[in-house]
C-alpha cells in the first residue's frame, strides 16, 4: 500500500476510533476516581489502578464488576 491509501484508510476509520478512545478515557477516569475515593476494594488498590490504566477499556469494566466491595 502507499501513503495515500493509508491516509484514506485512516480517514475512513477515524469516526470509529475517536468514540472508542473517548469511551476508554471516560471509563478509566471514573474508575481511577472511584478507586481513590472508595475505602476498600477486593485486592490492593494499586493493582486495580494498574489494571484500569494498562488493560485498555476492559480494565475499568473489570474493576467495576469485580473490584468494588459495595
Amino acid at each position: 500500500m502507499n501513503l495515500t491509501a493509508d491516509l484514506e484508510l485512516l480517514k475512513d476509520l477515524l469516526p470509529l476510533i475517536i468514540p472508542l478512545v473517548i469511551l476508554h478515557l471516560i471509563l478509566m477516569t471514573i474508575a481511577l476516581i472511584d478507586i481513590r475515593k472508595i475505602d476498600e476494594t477486593r485486592g490492593p488498590k494499586y493493582i486495580w489502578v494498574l489494571i484500569s490504566i494498562f488493560v485498555s477499556t476492559i480494565g475499568p469494566i473489570i474493576y467495576f464488576l469485580l473490584g468494588r466491595r459495595q
